[in-house]
């Protein structure tokens, strides 16, 4: 999932066994990520650039790799 100057919510979803990381944040992204499954991503499960600052609340995290 890529958010690019995004606002909004992402809520519920599984995000899993992507290519690369589950969640690309940048530019100016103040979206809010709620109650997700970010999980067995091939690198990270979050990149967050700056200036993005998203709003994590709830979610589960695990089984990432990095390189």
């Amino acid at each position: 999932m890529v958010l690019i100057d995004s606002l909004g919510l992402i809520k519920n979803n599984s995000i899993i066994d992507n290519y690369t990381a589950g969640v690309l944040c940048e530019k100016n992204t103040f979206a809010i990520l709620q109650n997700n499954v970010i999980a067995k991503n091939m690198t990270t499960g979050i990149i967050i650039k700056d200036p993005a600052v998203p709003e994590m609340k709830s979610n589960e995290i695990y089984d990432n790799n990095m390189f």
